[in-house]
């Protein structure tokens, strides 16, 4: 049976642009790079803070494209797993990484 453990984030990335559109553009390719640069450097365990939103707003533009991010087949292989990190800040996903493959 395997151990379950509990697991920090080693590094947050909070990619937050200005704008709708500017925010889909820049937001997916910082967070290609947070990803891909974090599982090059052997981290396991990290947090994209998208934020909570407001109280009767519609959901923030990161918050709601974020799933289908990573989901896309450039993003996918990366991770592991995903799961919204409520007990330490309700507006972050923590993302649990696969170890990078070694070169055959």
């Amino acid at each position: 049976m395997r151990r379950r453990r509990r697991a920090s984030p080693s590094r947050a990335a909070s990619p937050r642009p200005a704008t709708d559109d500017r925010c889909r553009r820049d937001g997916h390719a910082a967070v290609r790079r947070f990803l891909h640069q974090a599982q090059a450097e052997g981290l396991r365990c990290v947090a994209i803070v998208t934020g909570k939103g407001s109280m009767g707003q519609e959901m923030g533009v990161l918050r709601r494209e974020l799933p289908h991010w990573l989901n896309a087949p450039d993003l996918r292989p990366l991770i592991l797993g995903a799961a919204h990190y409520a007990a330490g800040n309700p507006g972050a996903v923590v993302l649990l990484l696969r170890r990078p493959r070694a070169p055959r």
